[in-house]
């Protein structure tokens, strides 16, 4: 049995109306704008589910969105609360199950399926329920959701995989219409258009922030090239110094050089005449 999330009881079969049962909601009245004040978002994501019936059985990987409507200040008084739920396929557009419950539907049902927690705490309760049946959770504590469909509704049950397999929460889905479907295709082609749109911006965006990094890389290229030419002539002046430099030293070198041999030419000379006066003397 399910026991840490509210939803503790296996569901009984028995011949008492359905507590949640699904009425017909016009096309336009499926889902309130996303970005209606008083819709909030509780969950939308993947549930894997075990489909059945209409001569056909699967497992499919849909998406389950649920809404909260919380009525205006105004007429809080007099509309409850509105869970609303809303099952489609990725890859298949025109599959659409929605099902709408209220704090007094809400009371019918817990009553029936013996539901631990009040209206405020369901979604929680049913959120926690569908992430036990995601891949990978522990297999004592594993959930799966199996789906029967049939002409105009659909049966979503949440079952408890343990020694004894239990059903802890069964909720009766509305087979959406042609004018719920249009509503949900416009609705997702709107959403699409949109998806389009920023990606578009993310992009207009992006190029510009590379063309303005393009400009500056060249710009630092340009800087680069103008301060390498700098440092080359620098370089060459540098050289040419050096080498008028060495070419003065190389001449100054020279002269002297030349300035020794001729003074020591002259010495030479002057000791080897001394030397023959001397020898010439000696001699007489």
């Amino acid at each position: 049995m399910n026991r840490g999330w509210g939803l503790g009881q296996p569901v009984q079969d028995s011949k008492a109306p359905n507590a949640n049962s699904v009425r017909d909601y016009p096309g336009d009245q499926l889902f309130a704008p996303p970005t209606a004040p008083s819709v909030s978002v509780l969950y939308d994501g993947d549930l894997p589910v075990k489909i059945s019936g209409l001569s056909k059985e699967e497992s499919r990987l849909l998406t389950l969105r649920l809404e909260l409507e919380s009525p205006t200040s105004t007429s809080a008084s007099i509309t409850p609360k509105r869970l609303r739920f809303r099952l489609t396929d990725e890859k298949d557009a025109f599959f659409l199950h929605y099902f709408d419950l209220d704090e007094v539907g809400y009371r019918r049902l817990s009553q029936q399926q013996r539901i631990n927690c009040d209206f405020s705490g369901f979604p929680d309760a049913f959120i926690e329920t569908v992430h036990l049946c995601q891949p990978g959770k522990d297999s004592r504590t594993k959930f799966r959701a199996e789906m029967i469909l049939n002409d105009r509704t659909s049966e979503l049950s949440f079952l408890q995989m343990h020694t004894f397999t239990s059903i802890v929460l069964k909720l009766t889905f509305c087979a959406g219409d042609e004018a719920t479907l249009r509503k949900y295709l416009a609705e997702k082609s709107e959403n699409f258009k949109r998806l389009c749109m920023e990606k578009e911006r993310n992009i207009k965006h992006k190029t510009a922030l590379l063309v303005r990094a393009t400009e500056e890389i060249t710009n630092l290229k340009n800087q680069v090239g103008k301060l390498s030419l700098m440092k080359e002539q620098e370089i060459k002046q540098t050289e040419l110094k050096m080498q008028e430099k060495l070419n003065t030293s190389e001449k100054l070198a020279l002269k002297a050089s030349q300035n020794l041999q001729e003074r020591l030419e002259s010495e030479f000379r002057r000791v080897e005449v001394g030397l023959k006066e001397q020898l010439g003397s000696t001699q007489e």
